[in-house]
């Protein structure tokens, strides 16, 4: 299963939250990791599909998390462990849209149903559950899709302002 953690990274320290993102890894994931947050108005989002143990093994590192932990904000992060789609760096989160940067840690099993209800319009960069549910949630808004994916994990959808939703 994968692993999900948002930080007010202005508020705790930087060895702190990279001990804990270690922590979290363990051996359930290490298919890819990733982070995201705004920053005037725009989304800033790397990702990888090196787990965070070999990131954090390379002199480059600090490359890798530029200046997410220099922000002001909340900052998402994503510890994938495969469950649709190829260990590759396209299906690791996070997801952006127009309007949402997006990370799920669960199984949507009417994946194949809402992709064919968004039909043909929808050009996929991935293999995901998520990326489906991503362009799902723009379709039909934070209400509805709440009621839609409930029991199906906890997915994660900040908004240009900051604003973070939890389902």
């Amino acid at each position: 299963m994968c692993r999900l953690a948002v930080f007010p990274v202005n508020l705790i320290s930087k060895g702190d939250i990279l001990d804990i993102l270690q922590d979290m890894e363990g051996v359930r994931t290490g298919h890819g990791f990733g982070y995201g947050f705004v920053r005037e108005d725009q989304f800033i989002s790397r990702k990888t599909s090196l787990p965070l143990s070999e990131i954090l093994k390379k002199k480059s590192y600090k490359d890798f998390f530029g200046d997410c932990f220099n922000h002001d904000g909340l900052v998402m992060f994503h510890s994938r462990k495969a469950s649709h789609g190829e260990v590759s760096y396209r299906n690791c989160h996070p997801f952006e849209s127009k309007n949402y940067l997006f990370m799920h840690n669960g199984s949507f099993n009417e994946c194949s149903l809402v992709e064919a209800l968004l039909g043909d319009e929808i050009k996929y960069k991935s293999e995901t559950d998520t990326e489906v549910c991503l362009h799902f949630l723009e379709k039909i808004g934070v209400k509805k899709f709440q009621l839609v994916v409930k029991d199906s994990g906890v997915f994660l959808a900040m908004e240009k302002t900051g604003n973070l939703n939890v389902f």
